[in-house]
């Protein structure tokens, strides 16, 4: 009995910690968004004033409730609330992010695509790969640049307050459905040398004097 009633008690203790964990975590979050709103100059630049506005009145709007009726409440009302808000601003911070890491991740899929095409360099002779499976691969390449030079020329169209006609994730993504494909080539086997002769295994100088020794004495 005693321990089921010290397991009730520290249950109580861990449920009220969540519970002031999430409540902190939501305070902490409104105070940051409210701060990034009236003076993060990338903020503005990846929100119109619309969104801004509703975004800042979401903020006001839990910030009251936290304080009143949110003073003391369950812990699913704390995660809701802050799943309410960062419907607003996670797609800004996701456009911040994605503006940043885009250039990024182009160099270093153009980076790695070209040392694959070099690790491809002269295969055909070396592993039992045909001319035209690195042709494919080649082409893919090729397909992926225009592909990425499209979607680029498409972006540019875009205002910085929407969200982005293509992720990084989606290029990455493409990129090693390619990639996968040079890998398997890599690991074939290697051509056996067809002109090789078998040579016959002979026996080292000094095992033929041992033997010659020995078959002396007898």
């Amino acid at each position: 009995m005693a321990d089921l009633a010290l397991d009730n008690i520290n249950e109580i203790i861990q449920r009220k910690k969540e519970k002031e964990f999430e409540k902190s975590t939501l305070e902490a979050y409104i105070y940051e968004m409210k701060e990034k709103l009236s003076s993060d100059s990338e903020f503005e630049k990846f929100s119109n004033e619309t969104q801004r506005e509703e975004f800042l009145a979401a903020l006001n709007a839990a910030g009251d409730w936290l304080y009143d009726e949110g003073e003391d409440t369950d812990i699913d009302s704390y995660r809701e609330k802050s799943r309410s808000l960062k419907a607003f601003g996670d797609p800004i911070k996701e456009r911040i992010t994605e503006s940043t890491l885009r250039p990024q991740m182009l160099l270093k899929v153009f980076k790695v695509m070209n040392e694959t095409m070099t690790s491809l360099n002269n295969i055909t002779a070396k592993r039992e790969v045909t001319e035209d499976e690195v042709d494919k691969f080649v082409d893919s390449c090729t397909e992926l640049k225009t592909w990425i030079q499209t979607k680029l020329e498409e972006q540019e169209l875009v205002p910085l307050h929407q969200d982005p006609i293509v992720t990084t994730q989606t290029i990455w993504g493409r990129w090693q459905v390619i990639e996968y494909k040079a890998k398997t080539l890599l690991r074939r086997s290697l051509k056996k040398d067809k002109n090789a002769k078998k040579k016959k295994k002979k026996l080292p100088k000094n095992i033929k004097v041992i033997y010659f020794m020995l078959k002396s004495t007898n």
